[in-house]
């Protein structure tokens, strides 16, 4: 695709007008809900699939001797908050309220630099070319929410910091933690997100906090067992925090 760019790579370059996202994000609309999340019969249980994820994940990472007091703590403070520690959080969680939303194809790995775009100036958005499916986790049908919660990572600026390590995420004292990222410009004021959530939500009802806070855990997770450094600790960290956020508003 050579006349081609990656969108993440045209933000950067040339910062488009609030209405060029919008427009992107229309046409983003047209080809994940219209074209890409066509139905489709699971191939496994998706709620199995997200709970022995983040299981087999939570094993690997006890098996670390830094992550071993957050996941094997009853309790623990990440940004001055209580919640229980990793293996408590997890234990009797079940994700079967996934079951029960409609099974489509999915990308899996929707991010704004595995989205192309027409490297002309004029209405760029128009030819929208969606490369490198599948997760990490190898998914490849399931609820819409996959690719909503992954894209909205990126669209955030929250997966972009965590990966160039722009974000603060260590043990400040025992049993204390700090999970904080950068703000990155220019995706701060929602301009890149809010709109294809509007589409998802009208196409699909209103958003499940509790779901959408869950596919958060399941991605960091299985992130975090394959990274190091500070990017690791951030995605160990964010996975709990979601996890606690999940079962939080769930009840």
């Amino acid at each position: 695709f050579q006349d081609h760019v990656s969108v993440s790579e045209r933000i950067a370059s040339s910062p488009p007008s609030p209405q060029e996202a919008a427009a992107f994000q229309d046409a983003l609309g047209i080809a994940l809900f219209d074209r890409l999340h066509v139905p489709t019969p699971a191939q496994e249980s998706i709620s199995e699939h997200v709970d022995s994820t983040i299981s087999d994940a939570i094993e690997k990472l006890s098996r670390l001797d830094a992550f071993h007091p957050v996941i094997e703590r009853d309790s623990i403070h990440i940004n001055d908050r209580e919640v229980p520690g990793l293996r408590r959080l997890w234990t009797g969680v079940s994700s079967k309220d996934l079951d029960a939303l409609p099974c489509v194809l999915l990308h899996g790995d929707l991010i704004l630099e595995n989205i192309l775009c027409s490297s002309k100036e004029n209405q760029w958005w128009k030819d929208l070319v969606l490369i490198d499916p599948v997760s990490v986790a190898g998914i490849s049908r399931g609820p819409a929410l996959f690719d909503l919660v992954k894209y909205e990572s990126y669209a955030t600026g929250e997966l972009i910091a965590i990966r160039s390590e722009q974000c603060e995420a260590n043990e400040a004292a025992r049993g204390s933690y700090q999970f904080t990222w950068k703000p990155i410009l220019p995706y701060t004021d929602g301009k890149w997100h809010a709109y294809l959530r509007q589409r998802y939500e009208s196409i699909y009802g209103p958003l499940n906090p509790a779901l959408y806070s869950r596919l958060e855990a399941y991605f960091s997770l299985v992130m975090a067992v394959n990274t190091k450094g500070t990017q690791q600790w951030a995605r160990v960290l964010k996975g709990t925090l979601a996890l606690a956020e999940s079962l939080h508003v769930a009840t």
